[in-house]
């Protein structure tokens, strides 16, 4: 390196040869990695094996030392437990979804076609509205349990048809505890139930031949037994359905019984503003009427003015002496004929004019007038 180049802040990179003076740098070797092993918690750590072929005169060196896992390798390992755990999850975990307190969806959790479908029309995150029909009257009971104890809710045997085949599944409802928003959330697992296959015994092809009659009468009262087996199963299954369409139509009803009852508040609360309404508008009206008498007394009270002005007029004009009418300012308002004709003026330069300014122009009053 040059006189005035220097490593910086590079020190654990690079080492100096031979002379510092000569500037001479070479690239430190890098630490071996730490072999991690994830199968368990207390399992050792795997490290590279050493070279142990060492000539007589190379000494073991007394205390050897291991390099530790920095914080990069310690985020790595978290990163590759969640990935692990996300793995695991997918592939072990059962099918299921986040609902909130409506219990709109928020998160599908695998692939939820064989219990959810979204019927005809636009596109919906309601769980009654996805839920295949089968289900419903048990989840909707499942759910209020679990709502109302706080406590999982666990339903088994339950029958659905996908694919043509008929299925039989158990559902599980988790409160979540603690939600992070208001009302409760519940975690919604679908399971599907292994359904068991008859053994099949096999017989020796001697027997068979010796005992076949024996062994159609066996098979014949067998499949009167698996058939009372299935009947038998079919009536539970049929009342189990029975009970839950009965507990739905109960719930059903209470949700009308309260509709039906916000309805009847919703109607009389709009009948108390109808009658507040009303009664504004007799207010209104009863105001109305008061003004137009108002404005009939003012009209008659205009009218009884112009008359009286009209007659003072009257007076004023048959005077046969000049006569003027002044305010309170000796301002001119009105002159008789008499005082037009003696002064030989018109209103319209005498008018408004003070007393004093009378007779001060040749178009005005003559002095004698004062």
């Amino acid at each position: 390196m040059g006189q005035s180049e220097t490593i910086g802040k590079l020190p654990d990179l690079f080492e100096i040869r031979d002379d510092k003076r000569l500037k001479l740098y070479a690239k430190k070797a890098p630490p071996s990695r730490t072999q991690f092993n994830f199968l368990g918690e207390h399992a050792e750590v795997s490290r590279p094996e050493r070279n142990t072929t060492t000539d007589a005169t190379t000494k073991p060196a007394p205390h050897s030392v291991e390099p530790r896992a920095t914080v990069t390798d310690a985020k790595k390992v978290n990163l590759l437990r969640r990935m692990a755990d996300r793995i695991t999850l997918s592939r072990y975990a059962p099918v299921g979804v986040l609902c909130d307190d409506e219990l709109n969806i928020l998160e599908f959790r695998a692939d939820t076609a064989v219990f959810l479908a979204n019927p005809p029309g636009p596109p919906s995150l309601r769980l009654n509205n996805l839920v295949r029909p089968e289900l419903l009257p048990e989840l909707s009971a499942a759910i209020r349990e679990a709502r109302r104890s706080g406590v999982p809710v666990r339903k088994t045997g339950l029958r659905i048809e996908s694919a043509g085949q008929e299925r039989e599944v158990c559902l599980e409802i988790i409160p979540v505890p603690r939600a992070p928003a208001e009302g409760a959330w519940f975690l919604i697992f679908f399971k599907e139930t292994p359904t068991p296959q008859p053994a099949v015994e096999l017989q020796p092809t001697g027997l068979m031949e010796l005992l076949g009659a024996r062994l159609r009468s066996g098979l014949t009262a067998r499949a009167q037994v698996t058939r009372h087996t299935e009947i038998k199963h079919e009536f539970v299954q049929v009342t189990r359905e029975l009970a839950a369409t009965r507990s739905r139509m109960r719930a059903m009803v209470e949700e009308f019984e309260t509709a039906k009852e916000e309805l009847q508040s919703a109607q009389e609360e709009l009948l108390s503003r109808n009658e507040e309404f009303q009664s504004t508008n007799e207010e209104l009206a009863t105001t109305n009427d008061e003004l137009r008498q108002r404005n009939v007394e003012l009209n008659e009270s205009i009218d009884e003015l112009k008359k009286a002005r009209d007659y003072s007029r009257a007076i004023v004009e048959t005077v046969r002496e000049p006569l003027l009418i002044l305010d309170g300012d000796l301002r001119l308002v009105n002159a008789n004929r008499a005082f037009y004709t003696m002064f030989k003026t018109t209103p319209a330069v005498t008018e408004h004019c003070l007393l004093y300014e009378l007779g001060e122009s040749g178009t005005r009053v003559a002095p004698a007038a004062r």
